[in-house]
């Protein structure tokens, strides 16, 4: 009796953690009541999709500032990749940001997936993909064009 007891047991914690990891790797919802950005496609974009490796909740530190960043050496940001196509962007001590609509720029391979903040910072949210294809980081940059503020790397 003992012994069906335990393995039971161990089956219902092993269960639950599965559960949990595989929620936080892939997320569809999202708890942020923040602003919405649903922007258009530029003209130099095409439609993006998230593959899967990229989904995800990912702890990040801000670093490489440049004298026009909009954030600062050493701050803090979760970003949220979803399986509903959005990245949810909660920086440490500001309202959460919901932003849709990712696409791929011309000339840029299909490694940067681009989510552009028209509501907010007017800037853009490039994450980029590792050679292996997981998340590597969150560069910065202008909302159109070419330009680079800083990044949001993991910690």
């Amino acid at each position: 009796m003992k012994k069906i007891l335990i393995i039971s047991l161990v089956l219902i914690v092993i269960s639950t953690a599965c559960k949990k990891d595989n929620e936080s790797e892939n997320p569809d919802s999202t708890s942020c009541n923040g602003v919405v950005c649903e922007p258009s496609l530029l003209a130099d974009e095409t439609s993006a999709t998230l593959p899967l490796e990229i989904q995800g909740v990912f702890q990040t530190t801000y670093s490489y500032a440049e004298p026009t960043s909009p954030f600062s050496n050493g701050q803090k940001a979760k970003f949220t990749l979803t399986s509903n196509n959005e990245l949810i962007i909660e920086i440490e001590g500001e309202e959460c940001l919901t932003l849709k609509n990712p696409a791929f720029r011309a000339g840029l391979g299909e490694s940067n997936y681009f989510f552009k903040d028209d509501c907010d910072r007017n800037i853009c949210y490039s994450v980029s993909q590792t050679s292996t294809g997981v998340f590597n980081e969150v560069n910065v940059q202008p909302y159109e064009g070419a330009g680079w503020f800083g990044q949001f790397a993991q910690e």
